[in-house]
């Protein structure tokens, strides 16, 4: 049949996306966030749509908490559901909120806020906000928290009221709390059975339950088997016996969410070896290592050019190639998110990689000894795009607060490739960015003053008392200070006067 949707071909309750278009939005719908593209091959479950978009009666304001372990397709079951409503006449409102973590939680309901023009001090207050407006209004208005780690930091902004739709995602299986339980389980045999004859156009049904069975029918590890299939013209017994041939041996250990099969791990990192073996320059390699140590809500296109524009051409001290140019970056996005490594959001500007695929590449990275040198690279392009944020007339406060979390981000993932000098002076240099721009928004002082606490601590120890670096940390923790009304506090690790007589430092500024 063909719809919104796109075409599709199956029987019965099994259909499987050939193509979509991303919806346009209609006339009036403000849309917040990067909601993710339909991806290759999308088979959406009618049943498990139709719970979610209507829970039965007697459901809370919360149309559904979508669990399950990382892999089976929560988010893109949500991300159908927000699809579905950008065409859909009567919405006024579809946001995705990154919920993962409180500051992220907190930017996104600011840019929640400030899109339906909703004034606030801060995120903690934009969120409230959000929550009262969509109680005494919520009609036409659906909020998505996407892969909530924290139900308490979430609960407090959730409506407990109203028509608004709200869809929450996570890991967490006792998230009753939220709202009405949807679980999403790994493909049926017969879903998979379906998916990967669409995908490969196979007639194999014994070889493609026996793949099914190694990847324990966990819908990411088809769509990576599938795209291997296709582009290497494989069998399914010619791609087991690549599959079980890689060593993935510590990689995705058991999580709280639930044992990932051997294969899951085996497959993303066989995908990524396909793609990169047809790829003599490297750059679909690099642009999977600097997507896998920044932020799982998605990366701007416009920061992994900026990794492309700032790198050069040659080989660098550990022998790997920089990026050549952002057209090789944008060719390789095409061919990673044909592989099924990354997504698209629907107008194209944000690059989104998997979870589950960004783990897969840092445990490779720090078995390799190489997550230092990914690390200083993405550390790279983050100083590059802020250099040019900090610039522009008029600060675009999207950008920078989602520059604050890409630093952020990186600073958690670089912490397993600890002792590395180089790169803890590049960690530094990127979260006194983030200082600076969570200063600038004005909206974020608790943010800033937690992340400069730190900040400032690190870089005295570190990089001494007397360096840019720790003074630009300093100075500008004392901005925070002052931004929230609140007096400084003397920090444990120094004698020097605090705030810095000098004032506070701009990173914009040249250091010596």
């Amino acid at each position: 049949m063909t719809g919104g949707q796109g075409t599709q071909v199956g029987t019965g309750n099994i259909q499987v996306n050939v193509s979509a278009p991303p919806p346009r939005p209609a006339a009036g719908l403000v849309v917040v966030g990067e909601i993710p593209r339909e991806p290759p091959g999308w088979q959406p479950r009618p049943g498990l749509l139709a719970a979610v978009r209507d829970p039965g009666p007697g459901s809370r304001v919360v149309v559904a908490a979508v669990t399950g372990m990382r892999g089976v397709g929560k988010t893109q079951v949500a991300a159908a559901c927000a699809r579905a409503r950008l065409g859909e006449p009567g919405w006024r409102l579809v946001a995705w909120v990154n919920a993962e973590t409180p500051a992220s939680l907190l930017a996104g309901l600011a840019d929640t806020a400030e899109a339906a023009g909703l004034a606030a001090a801060d995120g903690a207050a934009a969120g409230r906000a959000v929550r009262r407006w969509l109680e005494a209004g919520g009609t036409g208005c659906l909020l998505v928290l996407d892969n909530v780690t924290d139900p308490d930091a979430a609960a407090p902004f959730l409506p407990a009221g109203g028509n608004a739709r709200v869809i929450v995602t996570t890991t967490l299986r006792d998230a009753d709390g939220l709202g009405t339980v949807i679980d999403v389980a790994v493909f049926t045999p017969g879903e998979g059975l379906a998916y990967l004859a669409h995908r490969t156009g196979l007639a194999d049904q014994a070889g493609a339950a026996e793949l099914g069975g190694e990847l324990g029918w966990l819908p990411l590890a088809l769509a990576q088997a599938a795209a291997v299939i296709t582009a290497r013209r494989l069998g399914y017994a010619g791609y087991l016996a690549l599959l079980r041939a890689v060593p993935v041996a510590g990689l995705l250990a058991p999580v709280p969410a639930g044992q990932y099969p051997r294969g899951a791990a085996a497959a993303i990192l066989l995908s990524l070896a396909a793609v990169t073996g047809a790829d003599p320059g490297g750059t679909c390699g690099q642009v999977m290592e600097l997507l896998a140590v920044l932020s799982p809500a998605g990366v701007p296109r416009a920061l992994v050019r900026a990794a492309a524009g700032q790198a050069q051409p040659r080989r660098g001290r550990r022998g790997r190639r920089a990026l050549a140019g952002s057209g090789d970056a944008d060719a390789a996005l095409a061919r990673l998110a044909a592989a099924s490594l990354l997504s698209l959001s629907l107008d194209g500007s944000t690059v989104i990689a998997h979870r589950l695929v960004q783990r897969a590449v840092r445990d490779q990275l720090t078995q390799s000894g190489r997550l230092a040198g990914a690390c200083q690279a993405a550390a790279r392009a983050i100083d590059a795009s802020a250099a040019s944020l900090a610039a522009a007339r008029h600060l675009d406060r999207a950008a920078a607060r989602d520059l604050a979390g890409q630093a952020t981000a990186l600073h958690q993932a670089a912490a397993a490739a600890s002792g590395d000098d180089d790169l803890t002076r590049a960690i530094i240099g990127a979260r006194v960015w983030a200082l600076y721009f969570l200063n600038e928004l004005g909206d974020s002082a608790a943010q800033a003053i937690a992340l400069g606490e730190d900040l400032a601590a690190d870089a005295e120890r570190i990089l001494g008392p007397d360096h840019p670096g720790t003074l630009a940390s300093r100075g500008n923790l004392a901005s925070s200070y002052r931004a929230a009304g609140a007096p400084p506090r003397p920090p444990p690790w120094t004698s020097r006067p605090w705030p810095p007589a000098s004032g506070p430092w701009d990173p914009t500024t040249p250091t010596p």
